[in-house]
Protein backbone atom coordinates (compact mmCIF):
# COMPACT_ATOMS: atom_id res chain seq x y z
CA UNK A 1 0.00 0.00 0.00
CA UNK A 2 2.91 2.35 0.54
CA UNK A 3 3.78 2.00 -2.86
CA UNK A 4 0.31 2.66 -4.10
CA UNK A 5 0.27 5.71 -1.70
CA UNK A 6 4.22 7.09 -3.09
CA UNK A 7 2.60 6.28 -6.92
CA UNK A 8 -0.62 8.29 -6.38
CA UNK A 9 0.81 10.63 -4.08
CA UNK A 10 -2.26 10.17 -1.51
CA UNK A 11 -1.99 8.84 1.81
CA UNK A 12 -1.72 5.04 3.12
CA UNK A 13 -5.37 5.66 4.46
CA UNK A 14 -6.92 6.72 1.10
CA UNK A 15 -5.56 3.79 -0.60
CA UNK A 16 -7.18 1.44 2.11
CA UNK A 17 -10.39 2.80 2.08
CA UNK A 18 -10.04 2.43 -2.35
CA UNK A 19 -9.28 -0.99 -2.19
CA UNK A 20 -11.64 -2.27 0.75
CA UNK A 21 -14.71 -0.11 -0.02
CA UNK A 22 -14.62 1.09 -3.38
CA UNK A 23 -13.39 -2.14 -5.02
CA UNK A 24 -14.65 -4.37 -2.27
CA UNK A 25 -11.11 -6.30 -1.31
CA UNK A 26 -10.02 -7.64 1.93
CA UNK A 27 -6.77 -8.65 3.43
CA UNK A 28 -5.81 -12.07 3.70
CA UNK A 29 -2.12 -13.51 4.61
CA UNK A 30 -0.24 -9.90 3.58
CA UNK A 31 -2.59 -9.92 0.01
CA UNK A 32 -5.75 -8.39 -1.67
CA UNK A 33 -8.07 -11.15 -2.04
CA UNK A 34 -11.74 -10.32 -3.40
CA UNK A 35 -14.59 -10.66 -0.55
CA UNK A 36 -17.41 -12.59 -2.62
CA UNK A 37 -16.27 -16.04 -4.34
CA UNK A 38 -17.64 -16.86 -7.50
CA UNK A 39 -19.10 -20.42 -8.08
CA UNK A 40 -16.03 -21.10 -9.90
CA UNK A 41 -13.61 -20.33 -6.82
CA UNK A 42 -16.03 -22.50 -4.36
CA UNK A 43 -16.02 -24.97 -5.99
CA UNK A 44 -12.20 -25.02 -6.76
CA UNK A 45 -11.70 -24.00 -3.17
CA UNK A 46 -13.48 -27.16 -2.19
CA UNK A 47 -11.66 -29.64 -4.88
CA UNK A 48 -8.52 -28.02 -3.10
CA UNK A 49 -9.38 -28.83 0.07
CA UNK A 50 -10.46 -32.50 -0.57
CA UNK A 51 -6.79 -32.77 -2.29
CA UNK A 52 -5.13 -32.03 0.64
CA UNK A 53 -6.47 -34.19 3.24
CA UNK A 54 -5.48 -37.01 4.33
CA UNK A 55 -5.93 -40.53 5.52
CA UNK A 56 -4.76 -41.66 8.63
CA UNK A 57 -4.00 -44.88 10.61
CA UNK A 58 -6.46 -45.20 13.22
CA UNK A 59 -4.57 -43.87 16.65
CA UNK A 60 -2.27 -41.77 15.06
CA UNK A 61 -0.92 -38.04 15.94
CA UNK A 62 -2.36 -35.79 13.19
CA UNK A 63 -0.29 -33.48 11.51
CA UNK A 64 1.27 -30.96 13.09
CA UNK A 65 -0.74 -27.34 12.28
CA UNK A 66 1.27 -23.55 11.90
CA UNK A 67 1.68 -21.95 14.69
CA UNK A 68 0.18 -18.37 14.87
CA UNK A 69 2.48 -15.81 15.65
CA UNK A 70 1.45 -13.12 18.20
CA UNK A 71 -0.71 -10.10 16.84
CA UNK A 72 -0.10 -6.71 18.33
CA UNK A 73 -2.27 -3.83 17.41
CA UNK A 74 -1.23 -0.39 16.56
CA UNK A 75 -2.76 2.76 16.67
CA UNK A 76 -1.47 4.81 13.39
CA UNK A 77 -2.64 8.51 12.85
CA UNK A 78 -2.17 9.51 9.11
CA UNK A 79 -2.12 12.86 6.93
CA UNK A 80 -1.95 13.46 3.34
CA UNK A 81 1.83 12.66 3.65
CA UNK A 82 1.57 9.35 5.84
CA UNK A 83 1.94 7.65 9.03
CA UNK A 84 2.64 11.02 11.32
CA UNK A 85 2.38 8.81 14.53
CA UNK A 86 2.18 4.89 15.69
CA UNK A 87 2.10 3.52 19.05
CA UNK A 88 1.70 0.30 19.89
CA UNK A 89 -0.40 -1.17 22.49
CA UNK A 90 0.47 -3.36 24.86
CA UNK A 91 -0.06 -6.60 24.40
CA UNK A 92 -2.65 -9.22 26.38
CA UNK A 93 -1.91 -12.38 28.16
CA UNK A 94 -3.21 -15.06 25.98
CA UNK A 95 -7.09 -16.14 27.32
CA UNK A 96 -7.51 -19.09 29.70
CA UNK A 97 -8.73 -21.95 28.13
CA UNK A 98 -12.00 -23.20 29.48
CA UNK A 99 -11.64 -26.74 31.20
CA UNK A 100 -13.68 -29.51 30.31
CA UNK A 101 -16.40 -30.56 32.70
CA UNK A 102 -16.67 -34.41 33.53
CA UNK A 103 -19.73 -35.66 34.04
Amino acid sequence: MEELAIKFETSINTIFHVLHDDLGLSIKSARWIPKMLTEDHKMKRVRVQRGSSQWLPKGSNPPLKFKRQESRMVLSFFDNCGVIFQHYLPMRPPSPRPCSRMS
